[in-house]
């Protein structure tokens, strides 16, 4: 799991490297959380495993109730696998 505020610094490129040689295993699913206001959803698609929509997650605002927010979000992908 890579959790971000969505915006990335000049290690994109080795990022998206690493995503995808932990994906190309074919044994993970790599999620991306994006937390805050307006993230590369594009670029955080990239590091998610496909498809997105069940990959990608992403949250607004920074407080303590995202932990639980990104947590119900992430069992409810899980458990509806």
């Amino acid at each position: 799991m890579l959790v971000s505020d969505g915006h990335f610094s000049s290690r994109y490129e080795e990022t998206t490297r690493a995503a995808n040689a932990i994906k190309s295993t074919g044994q993970v699913s790599l999620y991306a959380v994006a937390i805050g206001a307006d993230p590369d959803l594009t670029a955080l698609a990239k590091v998610a495993s496909s498809p997105s929509s069940r990959y990608l997650l992403r949250v607004t605002g920074h407080s303590p109730n995202n932990v639980t927010t990104v947590a119900r979000l992430l069992l409810d992908s899980i458990c509806n696998q």
